[in-house]
């Protein structure tokens, strides 16, 4: 069986994609074999064998005429102008023919038009990166270009707060621990040391990540050692925002906030089934200094030589 991976999202990518999605007289994939956007009747060109192929195709994300018209309705409501603002919504009141008309008053006013076909695209492209996102690992998107990343943190900032908190046994708190700690096995050997730590005399600090409505989208739990040295001893996101970033943007906020207050070292654990953050780490500075192991007693027991037998 073949399998694929997603290309890198470069702006040529971005285009069609756009482009296809744009394109209402049409259905279009992205063809992972390929790395390039393929239509429907295209895929009809195929044989058999490769149109039925359940791994190399993937659908690009929907985007209807009631899309495009909410996306009119938000630049409207946006611009300044009185008057124009006016001819817009008269424009989108109007009924058939409402894109052509929303379009001739924007004709009119140059650099409207101008804001308009940029808004346009930039709305577009987070669609789509988002769509990215969640289809894809993190490490896929390595190739996607700066300003690309630059503009994916923006959405996430317009949907996330964050912020740092001198509580750690808050309801909302206690009820993402705990599920972070299911996750994480409550009975097994990382389980039990993050356990332990949560559990010590030290004061915890937490750094929260928020979404728009207030609820508790992901945390981290530290507790200061001396004046210059903060030790995580919990991380993580809930599961319904995973895949986004959003880890990334809250590690960011928490070691700025640790710099203004002049504490110079992190310290933290990275579990192996948390391999891509370990590389994001590694690729930002981070430098290991010990490396935690689980043995359990039978697997010493049976594959050591018996030390009890000298003392018969």
């Amino acid at each position: 069986m073949d399998t694929y991976r997603f290309p890198p999202l470069t702006d040529f990518l971005l285009d069609q994609i756009a482009f296809a999605m744009e394109n209402q007289n049409m259905e279009g994939s992205l063809d992972l074999k390929e790395g390039e956007v393929i239509t429907d009747d295209e895929l009809s060109f195929l044989d058999e064998e490769e149109r039925e192929d359940p791994h190399r195709f993937v659908r690009l994300p929907e985007w209807t005429s009631a899309d495009g018209f909410r996306l009119m309705e938000e630049y409207a409501e946006g611009v300044r102008n009185e008057a124009v603002r006016q001819r817009l919504f008269a424009a989108l009141d109007r009924g058939r023919g409402v894109f052509r008309a929303f379009k001739d008053v924007l004709a009119t006013e140059p650099a409207l038009e101008r804001k308009w076909y940029l808004f346009k695209e930039q709305e577009l492209r987070k669609r789509i990166i988002l769509w990215y996102r969640t289809e894809t690992d993190a490490a896929e998107l390595e190739a996607l270009p700066p300003e690309d990343e630059e503009l994916f943190e923006e959405i996430l900032l317009e949907d996330f707060t964050f912020e740092a908190c001198e509580l750690a046994d808050t309801e909302e708190i206690r009820h993402l621990v705990e599920t972070l700690l299911l996750e994480i096995g409550t009975t097994s050997a990382a389980g039990t040391l993050i356990g332990e730590a949560l559990h010590n005399a030290e004061p915890k600090l937490t750094h929260l990540a928020r979404t728009a409505a207030g609820g508790l989208a992901g945390i981290i739990i530290y507790t200061l050692v001396g004046n210059s040295t903060a030790e995580i001893l919990l991380y993580g996101i809930d599961v319904r925002y995973r895949g986004l970033g959003l880890f990334r943007l809250l590690f960011d906020g928490f070691s700025r906030q640790l710099g203004r207050l002049r504490v110079g070292r992190i310290l933290f654990r990275v579990l192996e089934q948390d391999s891509k953050l370990k590389e994001l780490f590694i690729r930002h500075g981070a430098a290991p200094i010990a490396t935690a192991y689980e043995l359990t007693t039978h697997q010493w027991n049976t594959n050591h030589a018996n030390s009890e037998q000298a003392f018969l």
